[in-house]
């Protein structure tokens, strides 16, 4: 019977609260190099991009803050935006919130200042008086159609489950668009599983997953841009998994779920399956300074008698999903 080989890659990071994150990969002793799925551990990040309530005036509470969504140097890319010359709103066919910063496209100063478009009911936006939060797919705005303003024309992070993929993740370890993961939460019998359709920087960070992924998982508002993510979350993503390159086809929970199941089923057959989800509780430690990933397993399994009390949580979660190991090792080892 095969047995699960695990290697750690350091020097990624999840958010401020954990920059030092071991990235561990698994695989068969029959294909070590082979990588079936990559674990690390942390905190869910939100990405609110694209969905209705996600930007706007402070009055209405929006679920993020403003400076998220554009900057200076860079000018407004989480929101639609326009110029008050624009055609568009010359036209009435867009309304802009120039009580909001005014920004320069890629910081350029010859370029008119653009403003937030504000959601109309009048052409069916779903939240009227919050901003058009948008994702970075979007054929209509190279095009410069109007439903580039339209928040409609966007994936919708409050309902969708999807991750942002780090290019380094996808450079130095084969995790593509289209590709599926799985986060569990450790202390309660939360999870989601999720499909990576969105890019993050050159910045070797994890954990970056839409809002819906959050709501799943049990993140709590505080007020405008201001959210309670601050408990322990295992991550587990799946290299060579994309069934297709139509994002349409891969965002629905019943094709999520159903793809996750069938890995994590093979996972489950290896002698040592039980060795996943304890790799998975030995990395909830503090942010630094601690051992994880395979060093922190390897050194739990040494301590004979030791316990881990969030194994049992995670396994809960795992199988939620298909993973299914019968006549597994007892929990205290």
């Amino acid at each position: 019977m095969s047995r699960l080989l695990f290697k750690d890659f350091r020097g990624w990071r999840n958010g401020r609260d954990f920059p030092d994150v071991t990235l561990t990969r698994v695989s068969l002793d029959s294909a070590p190099e082979k990588a079936l799925a990559f674990v690390f551990f942390g905190h869910v990040n939100l990405d609110f991009d694209g969905s209705p309530t996600a930007y706007g005036p402070l009055r209405l509470n929006p679920d993020d803050t403003l400076g998220n969504a554009g900057n200076a140097a860079q000018g407004w890319f989480g929101v639609a935006s326009a110029a008050p010359g624009h055609p568009f709103v010359v036209r009435k066919l867009v309304e802009i919130d120039q009580t909001a910063p005014g920004l320069h496209p890629n910081g350029d100063t010859k370029l008119a200042a653009e403003f937030p478009v504000v959601q109309q009911a009048k052409f069916g936006d779903p939240r009227p008086g919050f901003y058009v939060s948008t994702t970075p797919r979007n054929l209509a705005h190279r095009l410069g159609a109007i439903t580039a303003f339209r928040q409609n024309s966007f994936v919708d992070a409050s309902k969708v489950a999807f991750g942002a993929l780090d290019r380094f993740l996808r450079s130095e370890h084969d995790v593509q668009l289209g590709d599926f993961g799985l986060a569990v939460r450790h202390d309660q019998n939360r999870q989601c599983g999720f499909c990576f359709v969105d890019v993050g920087g050159w910045k070797h960070a994890l954990g970056e997953c839409s809002h819906r992924v959050g709501l799943d998982l049990g993140v709590r508002k505080f007020g405008p841009g201001r959210w309670d993510n601050n408990f322990p979350v295992s991550f587990i993503v799946f290299p060579r998994t994309a069934i297709s390159t139509s994002f349409d086809a891969v965002w629905g929970d019943e094709r999520i779920e159903a793809s996750l199941k069938a890995v994590l089923r093979g996972l489950a057959e290896a002698e040592n399956a039980h060795d996943l989800p304890l790799l998975m509780a030995t990395n909830e430690r503090s942010p630094a300074g601690v051992a994880k990933g395979k060093a922190g397993l390897d050194a739990f399994l040494r301590a004979k008698g030791a316990h881990v009390g969030s194994v049992a949580t995670i396994n809960l979660g795992l199988a939620t999903f298909g993973f299914l190991k019968p006549g597994a090792r007892p929990l205290i080892i």
